[in-house]
Parts: C-alpha cells; sequence; structure tokens
C-alpha cells in the first residue's frame, strides 16, 4: 500500500517542528558541552596510552577496544527526539545496516586502537586527525558529492602532512612505527566510513533508524563480539596476555580497571557532546574543535610520555606534519561551510516559500545520519 502524502494542514504542522539544536539548549550548557567534547577528545588516547603502559592493554588481549564501544552503546540512555520507529522496532527495521555498521565500526576501532599501540597517542593524533577529509572523500565517491578547488586544496594539505609525518617516522623510529601508522591510517579509512555509509543508508530511506539508536547498537554488538574474543581467547591465556604485561608494567588489577572504566565514561561523555551540542554548531567549528583536540593530545603526551618513550617526543617532522594536518583539515571544513551556504541560497532562491523543505523542517522522525559536522 503506497504511503498518502500529507496533507497542507499537516505539512504546515512539520514547518514548526525542529530537531534538536544548539540554539534549543542554554547557552551556558552548549558552552559546557563543547568544552567536555574538546577535553574528552584530549583525554582519549592519553588514557588508552595510560592503561597500556600500566601493562593492561596487551594487543593479542583485545581488551582495549571494549570501552569504545561500551561508551557507543551507552548512547541508548540518551533521550532522543520522537523517532518513527522505536529502540526495539529499529533492531528489526534496520538489521542490515546495523550489522554492516557494527562490522566497520569493529574493523575501524580495532585497527586504529592496535596502531595507537604501536606508534603512541603523539603519532596516532597526526594520522588520526584526517578523519574529517577521509569522511569528504567517501561522500565523493559513494555519494557523488561535488568539491570545490578550495576542498581539494584542504585534501592536498593534508596529504602532504601525512607523508611529512611518514617519512619523519621512518627516518627516526624504523619500519615497525611506519607500518604502525599505515595501520592507524587504514583504522581512520574506514572510520570514516561510519558516516559516510550511515549517510548512504539513510538516503534511501523515507524513515531512516535514529542516529542515537544505530550508534547505541552498533557499541551492543561491538561489546558483545569483543567479549567473544576475550571470553575465547584471553581468559584461557589470562596468565600470560595480562597478568605478566600487568607486572611488567607496574600495574595491579585497581589501577587497570578503573582507568578503563574511566575510559568507558570519557568514551561516553564525548560522544553525549557530540549528539546534543557539538553536531549543531556547524562545520567550521567542528574542524577547530578537533584541531584543538589533536594540539592538545600532541602537547600533553609530550610532557607525560616523552622521558619513557622517545618516540612520544615533539621533534620537528611532527611539528610541520599536525601543522599541515590541522590546517587542511580547516581548510576543508572553513570551504565546505561556504559551499553549503552558497547551495543552500540557490535552493531558496528557486523554491517559493510553499516549496521550502529544509532540515528544519523535517518531520521529527526524520534524523540525519551520524555526521562529523
Amino acid at each position: 500500500m503506497s504511503r498518502k502524502s500529507p496533507s497542507t494542514a499537516q505539512k504546515s504542522t512539520l514547518k514548526h517542528r525542529h530537531p534538536l539544536k544548539l540554539k534549543s539548549l542554554p547557552r551556558w550548557l552548549s558552552i559546557l558541552l563543547v568544552v567536555i567534547y574538546v577535553v574528552t577528545g584530549i583525554f582519549q588516547p592519553i588514557v588508552l596510552d595510560s592503561i597500556s603502559r600500566m601493562g593492561g592493554a596487551e594487543k593479542q588481549a583485545f581488551l582495549f577496544p571494549i570501552p569504545n564501544s561500551m561508551g557507543m552503546a551507552l548512547l541508548m540512555a540518551i533521550p532522543t527526539r520522537k523517532s518513527h520507529y522505536s529502540r526495539r522496532a529499529s533492531l528489526y527495521k534496520f538489521p542490515k545496516e546495523i550489522i554492516v555498521m557494527t562490522l566497520i565500526d569493529v574493523s575501524a576501532t580495532t585497527l586504529t586502537l592496535f596502531g595507537q599501540l604501536m606508534i603512541g597517542s603523539g603519532l596516532y593524533i597526526i594520522v588520526y586527525s584526517s578523519l574529517t577529509i577521509w569522511s569528504a572523500i567517501g561522500s565523493l565517491l559513494l555519494l557523488k558529492r561535488h568539491f570545490t578547488w578550495p576542498m581539494w586544496m584542504g585534501v592536498v594539505v593534508v596529504t602532504i602532512g601525512l607523508m611529512i609525518s611518514g617519512v619523519g617516522a621512518f627516518t627516526t623510529f624504523g619500519l615497525s612505527t611506519l607500518i604502525g601508522m599505515a595501520v592507524t591510517l587504514v583504522g581512520t579509512i574506514l572510520h570514516s566510513g561510519v558516516y559516510w555509509v550511515s549517510e548512504y543508508f539513510c538516503l534511501h530511506k523515507e524513515y531512516p533508524i535514529h542516529s542515537t539508536f544505530l550508534a547505541g547498537y552498533m557499541g551492543i554488538f561491538g561489546v558483545a563480539i569483543f567479549l567473544s574474543y576475550v571470553t575465547g581467547y584471553t581468559i584461557p591465556r589470562w596468565e600470560a596476555l595480562f597478568v605478566q604485561p600487568m607486572e611488567a608494567g607496574g600495574g595491579s588489577y585497581w589501577k587497570i580497571f578503573s582507568t578503563y572504566l574511566l575510559l568507558i565514561l570519557i568514551d561516553w561523555a564525548h560522544l553525549y557532546a557530540q549528539f546534543t551540542a557539538v553536531v549543531a554548531v556547524g562545520s567550521v567549528i567542528v574542524g577547530i574543535n578537533k584541531a584543538i583536540s589533536s594540539i592538545g593530545v600532541f602537547v600533553l603526551s609530550h610532557f607525560l610520555f616523552c622521558e619513557v618513550d622517545s618516540s612520544e617526543c615533539i621533534d620537528l617532522f611532527k611539528i610541520l606534519s599536525l601543522c599541515f594536518v590541522i590546517s587542511g583539515v580547516i581548510i576543508y571544513t572553513t570551504a565546505y561551510h561556504y559551499y553549503k551556504k552558497k547551495q543552500n541560497r540557490l535552493q531558496g532562491s528557486q523554491k517559493s516559500p510553499q516549496e521550502d523543505t529544509s532540515i528544519d523542517q523535517l518531520p521529527s522522525s526524520e534524523t540525519p545520519p551520524l555526521s562529523l559536522e
């Protein structure tokens, strides 16, 4: 049976229904959430580095990806706008989307965090800062998005920055560090797929799954996958994969597991801030926030870990690389912002007021996909 089009009265009602936006929040709360987003973005890799140095993040044990998935799973607790489908109905209505997105996220999380454990948070954040660019390129290839020349310039600048960091890592630390950077880069590219693949799915649904429900189910199934591995592989080898590294690193059960709980809280707070406030401030501000987080990780990892690990120390290659990557991201996000404003003006001039259907006028059940904006 075909779906009936809404009446004129219904359309008029829809025009006054708005999704959660920055202006819907008190100003002080909006500022607080953006600050939380930046601060938690700094401490995510730093805290994982600390766990690793205590011996609690042995690569084969696969405990390190669990906090990220747990943070996503806890998004289910976030109050949402009225969704066309309930939490339970979403699970049965969108099994393909949930499964595909979970597999992408699990693979991306595993590779990026595995790479971080190989190269340290200082080099990791340089590579991971390119996430916005890879998301844009994915949208270009899969969604046929248009790129302006300033947007391409941002991509080129980021690429130069990554090349500088690769040359610096190889000449200073050798092949193993370069391999770790390559692993992180592949994971970052996969992680970008979380954003543009979710958008691809949403474009083909009149009523797509609510973004927080999608992220929540990705987290739940991600935790299930990682715990299955831990149960089947890690626990039978607990002495070799956890106890011995813990003793060698000077850690303890209390220190390691309390720090893991802290990391879960940080991951959840980062995602909560992203979904409630940060997505509403626009691509330019998001790009700047990511730049601030990257610089924070870069500097803090130097002061915390340089004395015990030379790969965490700031050098000329790292400074140049970070400057290029951050500059490229800001160039791209600024160019995208102005391109989007220009497109909106053109569309507004071509439509009559009755035909205008901007995102502010969508039904409350129609939610944007997972987004970097």
